[in-house]
């Protein structure tokens, strides 16, 4: 996220920017959740995401890189000269999708556990009042929060939907005076619903909704607010001599629904993020049923958030 600041017209703004790259720290942590407020970065999920595989176990190895050199302020202005943050992260996905049967669906649960590197800079804006914000430069490393999803999938014909329920269990180290941090500091829940449509054409149509129901971070005492937002995925699949391939687009809608607070009260104005990004991606599935992925994404439109691009691979393995 690298933020080419201008000089502020006020020593108000100067404040408020000094205070909402605290809350970068606070509430954002520019960790391996994508400096969001949700457990995993935005867009990774997608294709056949509402596909629920016959049961057996299952790896989904994920290796991402989220290059953010942007912070857009609530009227979409970089707001720093310089703020960068490079994620690195393999996420291996264990997928247990079990022969139990519940309300006519199958229930599956699955265990992720990311491993991460966090580089992050950022620079004061000028004139700049001193406060306590971290400003300079920070590596951090590791596992990051423990995420368990309890899940159930159904299919009809073309159409394959599944609901259930991220948990991310703050795990990982988490200082709030670093902006560094490979883990939340909180409890969160993020209930979903997804879709796939696949017929017998090779056209491919997915989507997922999910809520995220943040908690108070008990040592910063800031509380973030909840969030909204919809992944998608479009492909099409051709047969080729090695297996099926699939060009395709896929992307992300995200809006912050309810304001953060700190001791109760709104923060900043309720310090709302928003986000949008879409990019082009190609999928390889082979007889067998091993699939692999890759994903780029560009994100516009961002307020109170960091804005920049990302890069997926996915490999799914059947044991």
């Amino acid at each position: 996220m690298v933020y080419r600041g201008m000089a502020l017209a006020s020593c108000r703004r100067a404040l408020a920017a000094a205070v909402m790259a605290g809350a970068l720290a606070l509430a954002t942590s520019a960790a391996a959740t994508e400096a969001g407020r949700n457990p995993f970065p935005l867009g990774l999920n997608g294709t056949q995401i509402g596909n629920l595989p016959p049961p057996g176990f299952y790896l989904v190895n994920e290796v991402l890189f989220i290059q953010q050199n942007r912070f857009r302020d609530d009227r979409g202005e970089r707001l720093f000269p310089d703020f960068n943050v490079t994620v690195i992260g393999y996420a291996p996905r264990f997928l247990w999708s079990t022969p139990l049967e519940v309300l006519g669906g199958r229930a599956a649960i699955q265990i992720i556990q990311p491993i991460v590197n966090v580089r992050a800079a950022n620079t004061p804006p000028l004139p700049f009042i001193p406060a306590n914000p971290p400003f300079g430069r920070e590596t951090e490393g590791g596992l990051a929060d423990l995420i368990i999803t309890p899940l159930i999938g159904w299919h009809a014909g073309d159409f394959h939907w599944a609901v259930g329920a991220d948990i991310s269990i703050p795990t990982a180290r988490h200082e709030p005076a670093s902006f560094s941090n490979i883990g939340l500091g909180y409890v969160a829940l993020s209930p979903a619903v997804a879709f796939t449509y696949l017929n017998p054409h090779g056209f491919e149509l997915s989507g997922k909704l999910t809520f995220d129901i943040n908690f108070k971070n008990a040592k910063s005492g800031y509380d973030s607010g909840d969030a909204v937002f919809f992944e998608f995925t479009a492909n099409y699949y051709f047969q080729t001599p090695i297996g099926k391939l699939a060009p395709g687009v896929g992307g992300f809608v995200y809006r912050q629904i309810s304001d953060d607070t700190v001791g109760g009260r709104p923060f900043l104005d309720g310090f709302r993020g928003r986000t949008n990004a879409v990019g082009p991606q190609l999928v390889y599935q082979h007889p067998s049923g091993f699939m692999a992925e890759i994903r780029y994404q560009r994100e516009m439109f961002v307020r109170n958030r960091p804005e920049g691009e990302r890069l997926f691979v996915r490999a799914f393995i059947r044991f």
